[in-house]
């Protein structure tokens, strides 16, 4: 992910409609990431945390959702370091929405997006120099 400038950004997570769901928030100045819920209307702040990062940057991203609980951790894009031995930006705790849509929110650019039920189910047989639609399609190409 990445911000074109130190503007708001946000992604919304378990959506249910436009008054049920989850946000992971960044606000300007780079610093506050919150977990938000908007329900019947109202917004109420779930959790907050810090990381210091700058606009024009890319970063990782991972939320993590178990159960009611979030995580969402950031690093720079070329730090090799797993994310689970990086400490979350945010960590909250809700059980209102069980489950729901995902989508982005806010002023943030997004690529590469992973969804799975474990680490284990993000790897890609691509290399870092490849495309993913090219491969996907020399892939496609050999079953048939």
């Amino acid at each position: 992910m990445m911000f074109p400038e130190d503007y708001y950004m946000g992604v919304v997570f378990r959506f249910q409609d436009a008054e049920a769901f989850y946000l992971s928030d960044r606000r300007g100045g780079g610093v506050q990431y919150n977990f938000y819920k908007r329900k019947a209307g109202t917004w109420s702040q779930i959790a907050g945390g810090q990381f210091q990062n700058r606009p024009m940057v890319w970063y990782r991203a991972q939320l993590v959702l178990r159960g009611s609980d979030f995580t969402f951790k950031l690093k720079e894009l070329n730090d090799t370091t797993p994310f689970d031995k990086i400490d979350p930006a945010t960590k909250g705790s809700d059980g209102d929405f069980k489950k729901g849509r995902f989508g982005n929110y806010g002023l943030v650019y997004l690529d590469n997006i992973f969804i799975g039920d474990s680490v284990e189910d993000l790897v890609l047989s691509v290399s870092p120099g490849d495309k993913l639609s090219s491969t996907w399609g020399k892939i496609k190409k050999n079953e048939e």
